[in-house]
């Protein structure tokens, strides 16, 4: 048996309130997947995620892209039954193109300011059981800079 303790923080209507999760699993002689890492590129700059819910600021006019991996309690690569599937919280906001194999993704601000949550599940139970793992990644749209300016006239009037 393996007992591990996960602490993560969860925004809840602009409170952060910190959450505590153990779980117990029988140890087997296959390898199985115990967590979903995120490796995000963005601004050509390499991020990992590697626990807990991060949060990502793109502006309005960006796109950051993902892969996971999926590895075992000691960190070693696991398999998973089917392809992890994908999803955006928000499509309004935070659209997402995922790959046929389901191992990465991009997430693009579609144009209007907001927030969603990007999450990727993957079935861990290779057998005809379901042990979810999930990955979850906050991401906040934002105003890209100023471009323009516009001078407009009002009616000339009389001083």
């Amino acid at each position: 048996m393996h007992a591990e303790k996960i602490d993560y923080f969860v925004n809840n209507e602009s409170r952060i309130e910190e959450v505590t999760i153990t779980y117990v699993r029988k140890e087997r002689h296959k390898k199985v997947a115990s967590r979903i890492i995120f490796n995000a590129t963005f601004l050509n700059k390499p991020y990992t995620i590697k626990r807990g819910i991060e949060m990502l600021t793109l502006t309005d006019i960006q796109k950051v892209s993902f892969t996971i991996s999926i590895v075992d309690v000691v960190g070693n690569p696991a398999p998973v039954q089917g392809v992890p599937v994908w999803a955006s919280s928000n499509p309004e906001f935070v659209s997402l193109t995922v790959a046929d194999d389901g191992m990465s993704a991009v997430a693009e601000a579609v144009g209007p300011l907001g927030s969603a949550q990007i999450s990727v599940t993957a079935d861990a139970d290779l057998g005809g059981g379901v042990t979810p793992l999930v990955g979850i990644v906050d991401i906040s749209v934002i105003a890209s800079d100023a471009v323009s300016l516009s001078l407009l006239p009002g009616i000339p009037e009389p001083k």
